[in-house]
Protein backbone atom coordinates (compact mmCIF):
# COMPACT_ATOMS: atom_id res chain seq x y z
CA UNK A 1 0.00 0.00 0.00
CA UNK A 2 1.26 3.38 -0.51
CA UNK A 3 0.24 7.07 0.17
CA UNK A 4 -0.75 9.73 -2.62
CA UNK A 5 -0.16 12.78 -1.59
CA UNK A 6 -3.42 14.03 -0.33
CA UNK A 7 -2.98 11.34 2.15
CA UNK A 8 -5.64 8.33 -0.12
CA UNK A 9 -4.49 5.23 0.35
CA UNK A 10 -3.47 2.57 -2.88
CA UNK A 11 -2.74 -0.83 -3.12
CA UNK A 12 -2.62 -3.44 -5.87
CA UNK A 13 -4.32 -6.37 -5.93
CA UNK A 14 -4.11 -8.26 -9.66
CA UNK A 15 -4.26 -8.22 -13.04
CA UNK A 16 -3.84 -9.81 -16.19
CA UNK A 17 -4.28 -9.98 -19.67
CA UNK A 18 -7.61 -11.57 -20.94
CA UNK A 19 -7.66 -12.84 -24.56
CA UNK A 20 -9.97 -15.34 -26.16
CA UNK A 21 -11.50 -15.60 -30.25
CA UNK A 22 -13.91 -17.54 -29.06
CA UNK A 23 -17.25 -16.12 -28.38
CA UNK A 24 -17.67 -14.45 -25.10
CA UNK A 25 -19.82 -12.91 -22.72
CA UNK A 26 -18.33 -11.11 -19.28
CA UNK A 27 -19.58 -13.28 -16.29
CA UNK A 28 -21.75 -11.76 -13.80
CA UNK A 29 -19.56 -10.56 -10.65
CA UNK A 30 -19.89 -8.49 -7.13
CA UNK A 31 -16.30 -8.03 -6.68
CA UNK A 32 -14.77 -6.29 -3.38
CA UNK A 33 -12.22 -3.92 -5.17
CA UNK A 34 -11.95 -1.72 -7.85
CA UNK A 35 -11.27 -2.81 -11.53
CA UNK A 36 -9.74 -1.19 -14.45
CA UNK A 37 -10.63 -2.87 -17.93
CA UNK A 38 -8.89 -1.21 -20.69
CA UNK A 39 -9.61 -2.67 -24.38
CA UNK A 40 -6.94 -3.67 -26.63
CA UNK A 41 -9.01 -5.72 -29.45
CA UNK A 42 -12.35 -6.59 -30.27
CA UNK A 43 -15.75 -5.20 -28.10
CA UNK A 44 -16.24 -5.97 -24.59
CA UNK A 45 -20.13 -5.05 -23.65
CA UNK A 46 -21.00 -4.55 -19.65
CA UNK A 47 -23.94 -4.02 -17.76
CA UNK A 48 -23.21 -2.12 -14.46
CA UNK A 49 -26.20 -0.95 -11.94
CA UNK A 50 -28.30 -0.71 -14.73
CA UNK A 51 -26.20 1.21 -17.26
CA UNK A 52 -24.72 -0.33 -20.38
CA UNK A 53 -21.66 0.14 -21.17
CA UNK A 54 -20.14 -0.89 -24.85
CA UNK A 55 -16.14 -1.02 -25.12
CA UNK A 56 -14.15 -1.11 -27.99
CA UNK A 57 -10.43 -1.28 -28.80
CA UNK A 58 -9.24 2.20 -26.71
CA UNK A 59 -11.68 2.30 -24.31
CA UNK A 60 -11.04 1.71 -20.08
CA UNK A 61 -13.83 1.02 -17.90
CA UNK A 62 -14.05 2.11 -14.21
CA UNK A 63 -16.03 -0.88 -12.11
CA UNK A 64 -16.50 -0.46 -8.68
CA UNK A 65 -16.69 -2.78 -5.67
CA UNK A 66 -19.93 -4.22 -4.26
CA UNK A 67 -21.85 -3.91 -7.04
CA UNK A 68 -23.13 -6.00 -9.48
CA UNK A 69 -21.32 -6.30 -13.06
CA UNK A 70 -21.97 -8.25 -15.84
CA UNK A 71 -22.13 -8.71 -19.86
CA UNK A 72 -25.11 -7.63 -21.45
CA UNK A 73 -24.49 -9.25 -24.82
CA UNK A 74 -21.58 -11.32 -26.32
CA UNK A 75 -18.77 -10.47 -28.14
CA UNK A 76 -18.13 -12.16 -31.09
CA UNK A 77 -14.51 -12.95 -32.72
CA UNK A 78 -11.08 -12.08 -31.02
CA UNK A 79 -11.24 -9.96 -27.25
CA UNK A 80 -8.98 -9.11 -25.77
CA UNK A 81 -8.25 -6.52 -22.55
CA UNK A 82 -6.42 -5.63 -19.46
CA UNK A 83 -7.85 -6.26 -16.20
CA UNK A 84 -6.46 -4.02 -13.10
CA UNK A 85 -8.23 -4.45 -9.53
CA UNK A 86 -7.05 -2.37 -6.85
CA UNK A 87 -8.41 -0.40 -3.30
CA UNK A 88 -8.21 3.09 -2.23
CA UNK A 89 -10.10 4.94 0.57
CA UNK A 90 -11.24 8.09 -1.86
CA UNK A 91 -11.41 6.90 -5.57
CA UNK A 92 -12.94 10.53 -6.27
CA UNK A 93 -9.88 11.98 -5.03
CA UNK A 94 -7.99 10.44 -8.57
CA UNK A 95 -10.42 12.25 -11.05
CA UNK A 96 -10.78 9.07 -12.78
CA UNK A 97 -14.15 9.16 -15.55
CA UNK A 98 -16.19 6.24 -15.57
CA UNK A 99 -14.85 5.62 -19.04
CA UNK A 100 -11.88 7.29 -21.15
CA UNK A 101 -11.21 6.39 -24.31
CA UNK A 102 -7.48 6.44 -25.28
CA UNK A 103 -7.27 4.41 -28.90
CA UNK A 104 -4.06 4.38 -30.41
CA UNK A 105 -2.29 5.68 -27.26
CA UNK A 106 0.55 3.63 -26.60
CA UNK A 107 1.41 4.95 -23.32
CA UNK A 108 -1.47 3.40 -22.30
CA UNK A 109 -0.75 0.11 -23.66
CA UNK A 110 2.98 0.20 -22.55
CA UNK A 111 2.03 1.28 -18.57
CA UNK A 112 -0.39 -1.85 -18.75
CA UNK A 113 2.84 -4.46 -20.08
CA UNK A 114 5.41 -2.53 -17.34
CA UNK A 115 2.63 -3.18 -14.90
CA UNK A 116 2.66 -6.85 -15.71
CA UNK A 117 6.41 -7.11 -15.98
CA UNK A 118 6.80 -5.91 -12.53
CA UNK A 119 3.77 -8.15 -11.04
CA UNK A 120 5.50 -11.12 -12.83
CA UNK A 121 9.16 -10.50 -11.49
CA UNK A 122 10.51 -12.34 -8.67
CA UNK A 123 11.91 -10.47 -5.58
CA UNK A 124 9.84 -7.09 -6.96
CA UNK A 125 8.53 -5.29 -3.51
CA UNK A 126 4.96 -4.71 -3.18
CA UNK A 127 5.72 -1.13 -3.24
CA UNK A 128 6.32 -1.16 -7.03
CA UNK A 129 3.63 -2.95 -7.88
CA UNK A 130 1.38 -0.26 -6.10
CA UNK A 131 3.40 2.64 -7.96
CA UNK A 132 2.67 1.03 -11.33
CA UNK A 133 -1.17 0.79 -10.59
CA UNK A 134 -0.90 4.68 -9.55
CA UNK A 135 0.95 5.21 -12.74
CA UNK A 136 -2.15 3.73 -14.71
CA UNK A 137 -4.68 5.51 -12.76
CA UNK A 138 -3.27 9.12 -13.41
CA UNK A 139 -2.68 8.61 -16.46
CA UNK A 140 -5.91 7.62 -17.48
CA UNK A 141 -7.18 10.32 -15.29
CA UNK A 142 -4.97 12.60 -17.48
CA UNK A 143 -6.59 11.48 -20.59
CA UNK A 144 -10.34 11.79 -19.55
CA UNK A 145 -9.00 15.13 -18.46
CA UNK A 146 -8.35 16.60 -22.10
CA UNK A 147 -10.92 14.30 -23.67
CA UNK A 148 -13.14 16.26 -21.37
CA UNK A 149 -11.74 19.50 -22.19
CA UNK A 150 -11.54 18.71 -26.12
CA UNK A 151 -15.49 16.88 -26.35
CA UNK A 152 -16.54 20.80 -24.64
CA UNK A 153 -14.46 22.35 -27.61
CA UNK A 154 -16.17 20.18 -30.09
CA UNK A 155 -19.74 20.49 -28.79
CA UNK A 156 -19.14 24.29 -28.55
CA UNK A 157 -17.64 24.69 -32.12
CA UNK A 158 -20.78 21.97 -33.71
CA UNK A 159 -23.59 24.07 -32.06
CA UNK A 160 -22.01 27.58 -32.97
CA UNK A 161 -22.05 26.38 -36.20
CA UNK A 162 -25.77 24.64 -36.13
CA UNK A 163 -27.22 28.44 -35.16
CA UNK A 164 -25.75 29.86 -37.55
CA UNK A 165 -26.45 27.99 -40.19
CA UNK A 166 -29.96 26.70 -38.96
CA UNK A 167 -31.54 28.08 -42.01
CA UNK A 168 -30.32 25.85 -44.38
CA UNK A 169 -30.80 22.11 -44.52
CA UNK A 170 -28.82 19.67 -42.56
CA UNK A 171 -27.97 16.01 -41.64
CA UNK A 172 -26.54 14.58 -38.81
CA UNK A 173 -23.72 12.75 -41.50
CA UNK A 174 -23.33 15.98 -43.60
CA UNK A 175 -22.17 17.60 -40.25
CA UNK A 176 -19.94 14.83 -38.81
CA UNK A 177 -18.02 14.84 -42.14
CA UNK A 178 -17.56 18.89 -41.75
CA UNK A 179 -16.19 18.51 -38.75
CA UNK A 180 -14.09 15.40 -38.79
CA UNK A 181 -16.00 13.19 -36.59
CA UNK A 182 -18.01 9.56 -36.64
CA UNK A 183 -22.25 10.63 -36.73
CA UNK A 184 -22.52 8.37 -33.39
CA UNK A 185 -19.66 9.88 -31.36
CA UNK A 186 -21.65 13.99 -32.06
CA UNK A 187 -24.59 12.24 -31.01
CA UNK A 188 -23.91 11.13 -27.88
CA UNK A 189 -21.50 14.13 -27.00
CA UNK A 190 -24.86 16.83 -27.34
CA UNK A 191 -26.58 13.86 -25.68
CA UNK A 192 -24.31 14.76 -22.93
CA UNK A 193 -23.76 18.70 -23.13
CA UNK A 194 -27.76 19.29 -23.67
CA UNK A 195 -29.43 16.56 -23.05
CA UNK A 196 -30.47 16.31 -26.85
CA UNK A 197 -29.14 14.25 -29.56
CA UNK A 198 -27.96 16.07 -32.24
CA UNK A 199 -30.94 15.81 -34.56
CA UNK A 200 -33.27 16.77 -31.72
CA UNK A 201 -30.95 20.10 -31.33
CA UNK A 202 -31.37 20.36 -34.95
CA UNK A 203 -35.18 20.22 -34.54
CA UNK A 204 -35.17 22.30 -31.38
CA UNK A 205 -32.96 25.14 -33.17
CA UNK A 206 -35.35 25.09 -36.00
CA UNK A 207 -38.21 25.37 -34.34
CA UNK A 208 -36.95 28.41 -32.36
CA UNK A 209 -36.01 30.20 -35.54
CA UNK A 210 -39.08 29.27 -37.03
CA UNK A 211 -41.29 30.53 -34.09
CA UNK A 212 -39.17 33.90 -34.42
CA UNK A 213 -40.15 34.59 -38.07
CA UNK A 214 -44.20 33.74 -37.57
CA UNK A 215 -44.28 36.39 -34.78
CA UNK A 216 -41.80 38.86 -36.32
CA UNK A 217 -41.97 38.96 -39.75
CA UNK A 218 -45.47 38.56 -42.10
CA UNK A 219 -43.22 36.04 -44.03
CA UNK A 220 -45.84 33.45 -45.87
CA UNK A 221 -45.44 30.10 -44.61
CA UNK A 222 -44.22 28.98 -47.60
CA UNK A 223 -41.49 31.43 -47.65
CA UNK A 224 -40.81 30.58 -44.01
CA UNK A 225 -40.67 26.85 -45.20
CA UNK A 226 -38.09 27.38 -47.87
CA UNK A 227 -35.90 29.70 -45.77
CA UNK A 228 -35.39 26.78 -43.15
CA UNK A 229 -34.26 24.84 -45.83
CA UNK A 230 -37.82 22.72 -45.84
CA UNK A 231 -37.84 21.74 -49.75
CA UNK A 232 -42.07 21.43 -48.96
CA UNK A 233 -44.12 23.19 -47.37
CA UNK A 234 -46.39 20.64 -46.05
CA UNK A 235 -43.26 19.42 -45.35
CA UNK A 236 -42.87 22.28 -42.70
CA UNK A 237 -46.35 22.45 -41.51
CA UNK A 238 -46.24 18.82 -40.55
CA UNK A 239 -42.72 19.37 -39.27
CA UNK A 240 -44.11 22.52 -36.61
CA UNK A 241 -47.60 20.31 -35.99
CA UNK A 242 -45.21 17.51 -34.70
CA UNK A 243 -43.29 19.39 -32.26
CA UNK A 244 -45.89 21.98 -31.50
CA UNK A 245 -49.31 20.30 -31.50
CA UNK A 246 -50.42 23.29 -34.05
CA UNK A 247 -49.80 24.16 -37.52
CA UNK A 248 -47.38 27.08 -38.12
CA UNK A 249 -50.91 29.84 -39.13
CA UNK A 250 -52.70 28.72 -35.55
CA UNK A 251 -49.50 29.64 -33.48
CA UNK A 252 -49.04 32.85 -35.59
CA UNK A 253 -52.53 34.01 -35.08
CA UNK A 254 -52.68 33.71 -31.33
CA UNK A 255 -50.39 36.46 -30.40
CA UNK A 256 -52.05 38.85 -33.20
CA UNK A 257 -52.78 40.58 -30.51
CA UNK A 258 -50.25 43.17 -29.82
CA UNK A 259 -49.58 47.05 -28.53
CA UNK A 260 -47.25 49.14 -30.63
CA UNK A 261 -45.63 52.65 -30.16
CA UNK A 262 -42.99 54.98 -31.75
CA UNK A 263 -42.52 56.83 -28.53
Amino acid sequence: MIQIDNGTKLEYVSSGLFSTEQKWIHPRRIIDSFEIIYVTNGEVHIEEDGTEYHLSRGDSLLLRPGIAHTGSRASEGTTEFFWMHFLTDDIESFGLPKTVSAEGEYITLNLFRELLHVVNTDGMPDYAKDFSCGSIIAHLAAIGKGAESDSTSVFSKISEWVRMNIRQDMKVSEIADLFGYNKTYISRLFKRYSGLTLKDYINRERMKCAKELLLTTEESIKDIAYNLGFGDENLFVKFFKYHEKMSPTKFRNMYFKIHMNNK
